[in-house]
């Protein structure tokens, strides 16, 4: 159960501008819907371009969520880990003390470890209160111990639940971004040939195509044909933070 350090656990930087590239493609289509004549599918191309941009709004702010949850739920397991621990190390001791091996805590224990540790020395705790209390610890120190226990596993179980939040939440955006490519490549097609003849509107949709880099950089004009390569990034269970969440436009 020990966490393990891995990268791209974090919505890729391109495909986040890319994302932002198609809300500007679902506004000029929007305005421009009368440009097209009726019997040609841009109406039905903006409504999955819109669909697929609204899914992608989801989520991104859905994995933003997950991405709060999971430091908070990292930070809360590193304290309650501790706390166990500490009161094994006054168990293990108070074991010692008795001449017994009731509790024998590894030098670098796992939370596995640090778990079974704790339910086993409470199988016979309750035997010994009186030790306890000569020895100056509290009377309740096993009913503390064995809260320490549960709370450690719940804060486990937290970090479980928000890492997977965060999978499933890149995992759909990764495949929403996909689709809405595929159908980005359609409505290239149609804007190339319904739009051959209008310079204005042809300059008009290069614009809202190009994708803008961070940082000052200028825009990088796209080809009619992008073609999706979304690749979900791989998220332990679970996974320190490493990444900040992407910025998503409205």
């Amino acid at each position: 159960m020990n966490d393990h350090k891995h990268k791209g656990d974090s919505m890729n930087r391109k495909n986040t501008q890319t994302y932002q590239m198609l809300t500007h493609v679902v506004d000029f289509g929007t305005r421009n819907v009368s440009l097209f004549p009726e019997d040609t599918g841009a109406k039905k191309l903006l409504e999955t371009l819109t669909t697929g941009v609204e899914t992608l709004s989801q989520q991104a702010g859905i994995w933003m969520a997950a991405k709060t949850a999971l430091r908070n739920g990292r930070t809360a397991k590193e304290t309650s880990r501790e706390n166990l621990k500490n009161y094994l190390e006054r168990a293990a001791q108070l074991s010692r003390a008795l001449h017994s091996d009731r509790l024998q805590l590894p030098a670098n224990p796992t939370d596995q470890n640090l778990i079974d540790s704790g339910n086993g020395f409470l199988l016979e705790a309750e035997s010994m209160k009186k030790e306890f209390v000569e020895l100056g610890l509290s009377a309740t120190f096993a009913a503390d111990l064995e809260a320490a226990v549960r709370t450690f596993k719940k804060s486990i179980q937290d970090v479980r639940d928000a890492t997977g939040r965060c999978s499933g939440s890149l995992r759909k955006w990764n495949e929403t971004l996909g689709q809405t490519l595929d159908a980005l490549g359609r409505f290239d097609i149609l804007v190339s040939n319904a739009l051959g003849n209008d310079p204005a509107s042809l300059t008009s949709y290069a614009i809202a195509r190009a994708i803008r880099r961070v940082g000052g950089r200028k825009a990088v004009a796209t080809t009619p044909a992008i073609k999706a390569e979304p690749t979900p990034p791989a998220i332990e269970e679970p996974a320190p933070a490493t990444t900040t969440a992407p910025a998503v436009a409205a």
